[in-house]
């Protein structure tokens, strides 16, 4: 009977760690954050960034690593990009790419507003 309980606790405690942990092991973002949609409207908030490729992930308990990926006709350094995500604390790693965009201006992009 004793074991019966024993592995009945067992049970309980592996499946809270599991279910707390898989999505952090998965490298999965919840469904909820809006994360992902605040990063690309900071780094395309001058108009003539535009971000080709964003991954955001869970590394922790309410902390989160991305990878964003953006071209613009006239490039800021990678300094100004991150102190546009610097109000977003829980955002712990950040890594940019930029590329220069040789293609005319065909369109322009409406700045987005805060």
């Amino acid at each position: 009977m004793v074991g019966i309980v024993g592995s009945a606790v067992v049970f309980s405690w592996a499946y809270n760690l599991l279910r707390d942990t898989s999505g952090i092991l998965l490298d999965r973002i919840p469904v909820s954050s809006d994360l992902p949609d605040e990063i690309r409207k900071a780094i395309q908030s001058d108009g003539d960034s535009v971000v080709t490729d964003l991954h955001v992930w869970q590394v922790g308990a309410g902390k989160f690593a991305a990878i964003v990926s953006l071209v613009a006709h006239e490039p800021k350094s990678c300094e100004t990009y991150q102190e546009r995500l610097r109000e977003h604390e829980e955002l712990v790693h950040l890594t940019i790419e930029t590329h220069l965009c040789s293609e005319p201006h065909i369109f322009s992009i409406p700045a987005v507003s805060s």
